[in-house]
């Protein structure tokens, strides 16, 4: 984050009025616990594949019990290998800069928020231009109009 966006980022939560909880994030400190528990679910689903899936399940609740608790989106995606890793994975980390007072909520908004901008906004531009290229290369011959009268047009389009 560069200076203006420091100065702007600034500007936006004195005019909205936010709430600061760095502080309570930084006390709950909870990016080391979804982080383990996360790997504890990928170690258990790896190693009891072929287990019943209602075995599975109550397994999981158990030993994954924080994501579980506080987490239940992430711990059922996660169970349902809907989510992102590597996503999930960057998101932890910057919680856990925010915990480790390298960064405030706000600094980790605003990164979150670059990192989905990437993901959504960049790729999808990218992906554009590329269409826009792809149809570039495309040869597209018009079709030549042809100068006929009211009547050869009605006389064509009737038969």
């Amino acid at each position: 984050m560069n200076e203006d966006d420091r100065l702007h980022l600034g500007k936006m939560i004195h005019a909205n009025n936010v709430e600061d909880v760095t502080d309570n994030i930084r006390e709950r400190k909870h990016s080391s616990k979804i982080q383990s528990d996360m790997d504890t679910m990928i170690q258990l689903k790896l190693k009891h594949a072929s287990m019943e899936e209602s075995q599975l399940y109550s397994l999981l609740e158990s030993k994954c019990s924080f994501l579980f608790t506080y987490y239940t989106d992430i711990f059922n995606r996660l169970k349902k290998d809907e989510l992102s890793l590597d996503i999930m994975s960057k998101f932890i980390h910057i919680l856990h800069q925010i915990e480790h007072n390298e960064i405030d909520q706000h600094e980790g908004a605003f990164l979150v928020g670059q990192y989905l901008k990437e993901i959504y906004i960049d790729s999808a531009l990218q992906r554009g231009k590329k269409l826009d290229m792809q149809n570039l290369n495309v040869d597209e011959t018009q079709a030549v109009p042809l100068n006929i009268t009211w009547q050869q047009y009605r006389h064509h389009t009737i038969q």
